[in-house]
C-alpha cells in the first residue's frame, strides 16, 4: 500500500501556498514549512507545523496532518536582534502574539477544527492544501494585515481583540495569548508606546490583563 512521505506535502505546499503568501501576504522569506514578512517593528510568521509519531498517535492523526500556526514578533527592545531583520526568522513559538488558523474542511478522522489531516495514502492531499490555502487567503493574510497598523499591534498586545475570532473569521481562530508577558516582551511593548508616541507606556502595560510580572521583594 503507498505510503506519502513528509517530502510531498512540503513540495505541494511550496506549490500552492508559497505564491499566495508572497504576492497576497507580502511575504518574502520563504522555506518548506514556514514563511516571514518584514514590516518596520515586526516579522509575521506562518508555521506549517508537523508531528512527531508520538504527537500524531495521541491526537489520532498521520505525522504528514499539520497546523498553520501564525505569529507576530516585535523586533524592538531587548527583543531587538542584531543585523538585518532579514536575518532573524523567530519561530512561532516565539511570537508575543500566536494565532492558530482553523480549516473549513469537515473531517471524521480530526474534528479539530485546528488539524489539517492528511491520510498517509495521501488521498486527501490535494483538497486538504486547498484548504488551507483557501484559509490562508481569506483569514490569515487579512489578519496578518492588521498588524502592519502599530497602534492596532500596541491595542492587541495590551487588551486583545474580542473581535478578532469571530469578526474575520467565524470561528476559525483560535487566540493563544500567555499568562503573563515575560521580561523582554514587557520591554519591546513599552518601546512600541514610545514609537507611538504613548504617554506612558510603562504605565500601559503595568494596567493591561496580559501584565502579571512579579517584581522583585524590596
Amino acid at each position: 500500500m503507498y505510503r506519502i512521505e513528509s517530502k510531498e506535502v512540503s513540495a505541494a505546499l511550496r506549490l500552492s501556498v508559497h505564491p499566495l503568501l508572497r504576492t497576497a501576504g507580502g511575504f518574502t522569506k520563504l522555506k518548506a514549512r514556514g514563511a516571514w514578512r518584514f514590516d518596520e517593528h515586526t516579522t509575521s510568521v506562518v508555521d506549517f507545523a508537523s508531528f512527531s509519531p508520538s504527537r500524531a498517535a495521541s491526537m489520532g492523526c498521520t505525522t504528514f496532518s499539520f497546523s498553520v500556526q501564525l505569529g507576530v514578533f516585535l523586533r524592538l527592545g531587548a527583543l531587538q536582534p542584531s543585523g538585518a531583520p532579514e536575518a532573524f526568522l523567530p519561530k512561532e513559538e516565539e511570537c508575543p502574539i500566536r494565532i492558530q488558523l482553523g480549516k473549513s474542511l469537515h473531517q471524521a478522522k480530526a474534528s479539530d477544527a485546528s488539524l489539517f489531516f492528511v491520510a498517509a495514502d495521501g488521498s486527501n492531499l490535494d483538497e486538504v492544501i486547498e484548504d488551507a490555502r483557501k484559509a490562508l487567503d481569506q483569514n490569515a493574510v487579512p489578519c496578518l494585515r492588521r498588524f502592519q497598523d502599530l497602534a492596532y499591534t500596541y491595542r492587541f498586545l495590551l487588551h486583545g481583540d474580542p473581535a478578532l475570532p469571530t469578526e474575520l473569521t467565524h470561528g476559525g481562530f483560535a487566540v493563544s495569548r500567555p499568562a503573563r508577558f515575560s521580561a523582554p516582551e514587557c520591554s519591546a511593548i513599552v518601546a512600541l508606546g514610545h514609537v507611538l508616541g504613548a504617554k506612558d507606556p510603562q504605565a500601559d502595560l503595568e494596567a493591561s490583563p496580559a501584565f502579571v510580572f512579579l517584581k522583585r521583594p524590596r
